[in-house]
């Protein structure tokens, strides 16, 4: 089996083993994404994922139950989070394994992709050349550094691993090793599903595959997809049923399916111009809606598709390569063309599978420019070509990557390419906001709402930053302004039951909260904040519940743990107060609070060595702050009375 582009010619030889080859491209990926591996995780998802993610810290049989048997991240990609949970045994939280793992993955998905192209081509440098290009292309940055990614990065490995399987299912003679490489195919689609759903295309694929190079029956071309394709709509149907039970389903962009389609006609021309020409590649994407198809740029990637198809078509009445690799390219792209409409319009990280497609004819377009009459220059000509196109890649790749070495940096990126977007701005004012830069973060909310006065999210942020100042009728004047705009918002509501509990009105702060509760039952601060309420009014046991319910629902957060501390504190049970605070650290090694209170209870337990332990790492997070230096110095005075 094998479909060969050309003849090898006379430097054929010289290609080295192919397992040389996966060094070289180990070599090299690694080279280009090795500044990244110590950078640390991000606000975006990241949290979520990893750091608050209570699933990958049990990696019992239980931990491992639970992760398969219920949706994580209001996603069903068990296992994304099952190699977290690997990653976090060996890293604990550490950024750099986890970065690891993913550069890892892409290498062994470049090495998967020549390992593909050269079994369906039969030709080595076509294939080398186009696992490099696919190595080092800017475009996977966002797949690979991304540590939120992984599924992406894990779901294309099984998948192209279930395809070279299929592959050897198809050349096989022998019935029972026929029948055992259809069903490791089988086994390992349902792998890449349950690491990314995206991965339903394959079916599309091998049907592509074969129509263009494996003339067989038309019938027996469809049976042997059938599984396949059960597999494809049961994981579909999972996923939209997860998407609607948390309430994740989005509607077509600007409010009908006609303007969406106009929509990514744009972006589908998009994607591939960002290939050929690498720039202005970014993390969130600022897509405006076109209004009509007599748009200029709708015209133009209208004429654009026309032509591919037309070239796709010629193609296969002729050799199909274009055929089959324009083909390969849409298929992928299906799940994320928003026929069922997505949140997202574009994204990086929806080219790391259809891009190979690309690779392939860049390179394959790069043998025949070698292909000239004096042979001994042929190798020259192609090492300096592809030298041209992999050098300048590899370069695009670093610096992208160092965007992600500091989250205001990651976020200012997206404000200069397109200031328009309200995201950034919510992330950079939350962020100044936590470091207590108050007049920072206004500044950028309000630089937010000049471009985005009607958003909801950046007017409950400019609140809260106010509430922090103690200007709490500003607060809730942009608390009630958001309310008007978005009135399904339960942040807002939230944010307003807070602004009553500081005027402890707490009456109607509790009104507040349970209309946040209404809204959305998953309101973790909304949780919380009623704990807190009842904590205040001395109903200690439906706070502790209330509590209990905000720590399930986001265990990363710090609060309910200090509460639940304070409030078993009080009834003397002194070793559920340590555990909830040592449950909170453990999420949260930093959280100065804990560390304080944590360090007082050893301390009222005469545990002189402990409380000084705690009380020496909240000096290391606060060292300005006067009670963690009054009772570090009086652990050390009572130590040494000790002694």
């Amino acid at each position: 089996m094998g479909r060969k582009v050309g003849e090898q010619g006379s430097f054929s030889e010289r290609i080295p083993k192919n397992w040389s080859i996966g060094l070289v491209l180990f070599l090299v990926i690694l080279g280009a994404y090795h500044e990244s591996l110590p950078y640390p995780f991000l606000n975006f998802d990241d949290p979520y994922y990893i750091q608050a993610n209570p699933y990958i810290r049990d990696l019992s049989w239980t931990g491992i139950k639970n992760i398969f048997s219920q949706p994580i991240v209001h996603n069903y990609f068990p296992l994304q989070i099952l190699s977290y949970a690997f990653d976090y045994q060996l890293w604990n939280l550490n950024p750099f394994g986890y970065r690891l793992h993913n550069v890892l993955l892409h290498v062994l998905n470049a090495v998967l992709v020549f390992l593909l192209v050269k079994k369906i081509f039969s030709h080595l440098w076509v294939a080398f050349l186009t696992a490099l290009f696919f190595g080092l292309h800017p475009v996977n940055v966002e797949s690979v550094t991304w540590i939120s990614e992984r599924k992406n990065v894990l779901s294309m490995a099984f998948l192209l691993l279930s395809f070279l399987s299929y592959l050897y299912y198809q050349e096989e003679s022998r019935p029972l090793r026929k029948k055992g490489f259809y069903a490791a195919s089988l086994f390992l689609f349902s792998l890449a599903l349950m690491a990314k759903v995206s991965a339903v295309v394959l079916p599309g694929l091998l049907f592509i595959h074969d129509f263009c190079f494996f003339r067989e029956r038309k019938w027996k071309m469809v049976k042997d997809k059938l599984p396949f394709l059960a597999l494809a709509f049961f994981f579909s149907i999972l996923a939209v049923w997860v998407y609607r039970a948390s309430g994740d389903l989005a509607g077509y962009h600007g409010g009908s399916p006609y303007k969406t389609f106009l929509a990514m006609a744009k972006v589908f021309v998009e994607y591939i111009i960002y290939l050929v020409v690498p720039y202005h590649l970014d993390h969130l994407y600022w897509i405006p809606i076109p209004q009509t198809v007599l748009e200029r740029q709708v015209l133009l990637s209208m004429a654009a598709i026309f032509l591919l198809v037309l070239l796709a078509w010629r193609s296969y009445r002729a050799d199909r390569f274009f055929f089959f690799w324009f083909g390969w390219f849409f298929i992928s792209l299906l799940p994320v063309l928003n026929i069922v409409p997505l949140i997202i319009l574009r994204a990086d990280r929806y080219m790391y599978l259809p891009a190979i497609g690309f690779f392939y004819l860049l390179a394959l377009g790069l043998w025949k420019i070698s292909r000239v009459e004096n042979k001994p220059l042929q190798l020259p000509i192609l090492l300096l070509c592809s030298l041209l196109v992999a050098g300048p890649y590899a370069l695009l790749t670093m610096e992208r990557n160092k965007i992600w070495k500091d989250t205001i940096l990651f976020w200012e990126e997206t404000l200069k390419k397109f200031p328009e977007s309200a995201t950034p701005y919510r992330f950079i004012g939350a962020l100044y906001a936590q470091r207590g830069e108050r007049e920072k973060a206004i500044s950028y909310y309000q630089a937010g709402l000049r471009w985005n006065p009607k958003d909801a999210q950046l007017l409950n942020g400019l609140a809260l930053v106010h509430k922090s100042k103690k200007d709490l009728e500003k607060a809730e004047f942009l608390l009630v302004q958001a309310k008007g705009i978005d009135p399904e918002l339960g942040d807002t509501y939230n944010n307003l039951g807070m602004i009553y509990m500081d005027r402890d009105d707490l009456e109607k702060a509790e009104k507040y909260l349970r209309s946040a509760l209404e809204k959305d039952t998953r309101n973790a601060p909304a949780r919380a904040n009623l704990g807190v309420i009842y904590f205040r009014q001395g109903a200690l046991d439906k706070a502790i519940e209330e509590l209990e319910k905000a720590v399930a629902l986001s265990p990363g957060s710090i609060e309910p743990y200090l509460n639940l501390a304070l409030i078993h504190k009080e009834k003397g049970l002194l070793d559920k107060a340590k555990s909830h605070l040592q449950q909170g650290l453990d999420y949260d090694p930093q959280a100065h609070a804990a560390l304080l209170l944590l360090g007082r209870i050893f301390l009222e337990e005469g545990k002189i060595p402990e409380a000084r332990y705690y009380f020496t790492r909240a000096y290391k997070v606060n060292p300005q702050d006067p009670d963690t230096r009054y009772f570090l110095g009086l652990t050390a005075q009572r130590q040494a009375t000790l002694k």
